[in-house]
């Protein structure tokens, strides 16, 4: 799909069609719905027995078909000389034979599956997310998401090395492990360090030196063992989604970031790698429910980014009118709360006594900075970083804080305040009015007070940023605002009244439809990887 810079604002013109019926069996929208590998095998089987009381011949095209993924078109010929479509294979040409034996057919049809879900390449969808992750693969025209975890869909990219029991706890495990008091190395918002230096540093974990590389792989590695034993099949090439920029305003970093990621998943155990932007995913995704020629705009907005992509839905699939994206996502929106009310308590801008002359100084931001930034907190816990903190606790004119800060960092308590942080924003957009926030974690009866008017100040800029960027998008496709007929809303983060606010300061009169906020992105990868 050919693309073009727009002038130097960054924004991404892409000139295509996305369709969804290479994908589909059936030349429809594929569906979305569970299916289990073994029922797969259940109704294909189910199939052939159909044809035994009259005897049937197996037979095969021997040129891939399009419309079934690059397989072999597979029919049965009844004895009425009737053509019955009984499924497709990835074999290759499959011998025509004619037999009445219930068993030879079961043992065909299980072959069949087996070849299918063998050796050839087999695709995978997967969202690998800033704060959670996802995947899902196609099946007889179906979407499928796997359950990454019981019962669910999606899984939090984080990770916990637990250093008692010598193992790597992923998602929701390595969530409760950190809320326990576990001892170990809690890991999350891992995407956002890719493409920069932060990937080479190493820490020692479980006994040995690793680096973020190694890190995300093993959880992308957990991630494909997960869809493999939920599918019952390997799973060798998979359709990556990645946001438009990694980052904005450096191309040799954005470059990087690419990189990273895709010696991750190869390491990971897959043999070949295809990166799709997020937001095309989703427009691909939600092409079904737009007539021919209606204007729409995917705004995702996710962990660590927010990404844009104006489309134009076609009689199968969308043409992708531009695509674009800001380094802004709700790991933001975290970490702006976290600084601006909860790092006061333990001495953000408080003075500190100077050793060697007269008068205070302001204590140094960085280290509340990084305190409040998930991807950086698990490296203040070195000795260094908690030498630094008493020493700030010795010069301090206000000494209360900052022994809160030791606390802090001595008991490792850095990501249970991006929890808490994270909760405060959560509640805040569902509607709740209460303005005290429990900090007891660090200290008992320890509360700040943050106001309606506080939290909105906190992420105003934040709001402005998305809504440059809808504009920056527009004017890449050449689009008028009155031209957009929906907006498709995607993403963790994406019901935040900042962003509903950001999409009606510059389309005033367009409905907003909430999609699917964590899978929509996964089904259109699934949907891509079938016209690989």
């Amino acid at each position: 799909m050919p693309e073009r810079r727009l002038g130097g604002s960054g924004v991404r013109a892409r000139v295509g069609l996305l369709s969804a019926t290479q994908a589909s069996s059936t030349g429809t929208q594929p569906r979305s719905r569970k299916m289990s590998a073994s029922s797969q095998r259940s109704r294909f089987t189910s199939s052939i027995d159909c044809f035994l009381a009259g005897g049937a011949t197996i037979l095969t095209c021997d040129t891939p078909c399009a419309r079934h993924s690059g397989g072999i078109y597979l029919r049965a010929l009844t004895s009425q000389n009737q053509m019955k479509l009984i499924g497709t294979s990835d074999l290759g040409v499959v011998r025509s034979f004619r037999t009445t034996k219930r068993a030879k057919f079961q043992r065909f049809a299980v072959q069949l599956m087996r070849n299918r879900h063998g050796n050839d390449p087999n695709w995978l969808g997967v969202d690998f997310g800033t704060s959670n992750s996802a995947a899902a693969y196609m099946s007889a025209g179906d979407v499928v998401h796997v359950e990454l975890e019981e019962g669910r869909e999606t899984i939090p990219t984080a990770l916990f090395f637990d250093l008692y029991e010598k193992q790597v706890l992923t998602g929701r495990r390595a969530n409760q492990a950190l809320l326990d008091g576990a001892e170990g190395r809690y890991m999350r918002s891992l995407k956002s360090v890719l493409g920069t230096s932060l990937m080479k540093e190493q820490r020692i974990l479980l006994g040995r030196r690793t680096d973020f590389s190694e890190v995300i792989t093993e959880f992308l590695r957990q991630l494909k063992a997960r869809a493999e034993n939920f599918a019952d099949r390997t799973f060798d090439h998979v359709v990556a989604g990645r946001p438009v920029f990694f980052h904005r305003v450096d191309a040799d970093r954005n470059r990087r970031a690419e990189l990273d990621l895709e010696a991750c998943y190869h390491k990971a155990g897959f043999k070949e790698v295809r990166f799709m932007y997020e937001p095309e995913a989703a427009a691909l995704e939600s092409a079904r429910d737009y007539k021919k020629g209606s204007v729409g705009l995917v705004v995702d907005i996710g962990g660590g980014t927010s990404d844009f992509t104006l489309f134009e839905a076609k009689d199968q699939g969308v043409r992708i009118i531009a695509s674009n994206g800001v380094r802004v996502g709700g790991t933001d929106f975290d970490r702006q709360i976290s600084y601006d009310h909860f790092m006061p308590l333990l001495g953000r801008g408080a003075s500190l006594t100077r050793q060697f002359a007269e008068g205070t100084i302001q204590a140094p931001a960085h280290i509340f900075s990084e305190l409040a930034t998930w991807e950086k907190i698990p490296f203040l816990y070195d000795g260094k970083t908690i030498q630094l903190a008493k020493g700030m606790e010795r010069d301090a004119v206000d000494r209360p804080a900052f022994t809160r800060l030791v606390k802090v960092l001595e008991r490792r308590l850095g990501h249970d305040l991006a929890f808490e942080a994270e909760r405060t924003k959560i509640a805040r957009n569902e509607g709740s009015n209460h303005s005290t926030v429990d900090l007891s974690l660090i200290e008992p009866g320890l509360q700040t007070q943050l106001t309606e008017e506080g939290f909105e100040n906190s992420l105003l800029r934040f709001g402005e940023e998305i809504a440059d960027a809808i504009q920056e998008t527009l004017d890449a496709g050449g689009v008028e605002a009155r031209r957009v007929e929906a907006v498709v809303s995607v993403g963790g983060s994406s019901s935040m009244k900042i962003v509903t606010d950001a999409i009606q300061s510059g389309l005033p009169n367009v409905a907003v439809q909430q999609g699917d906020v964590f899978t929509s992105i996964v089904e259109g990868l699934a949907i891509a990887s079938q016209a690989t």
